[in-house]
């Protein structure tokens, strides 16, 4: 779907402040399944969109993948 869309789309923020999923249980090993999570993520939006930006939230998210930092002011 968003193929067809490349002039208005920039990017995709895959989740906001993943740290809250975290905390609250989400994930088995709060350190490393967050990480993982948003390393598949945005390997598998690549694959398919290989043009898109892909973004998460969260500080500690270098080598995963990502393409730009979602700043919140």
């Amino acid at each position: 779907m968003l193929d067809g869309h490349k002039d208005v789309v920039f990017g995709i923020d895959m989740v906001n402040e993943i740290q809250a999923a975290s905390q609250n249980g989400v994930f088995p090993d709060a350190s490393n399944g967050p990480r993982a999570f948003l390393q598949r993520e945005a390997s598998f939006i690549k694959s398919k969109l290989p043009w898109v930006k892909v973004t998460s939230s969260a500080g500690w998210a270098s080598g995963l993948g990502l393409d730009f930092y979602d700043v919140h002011v």
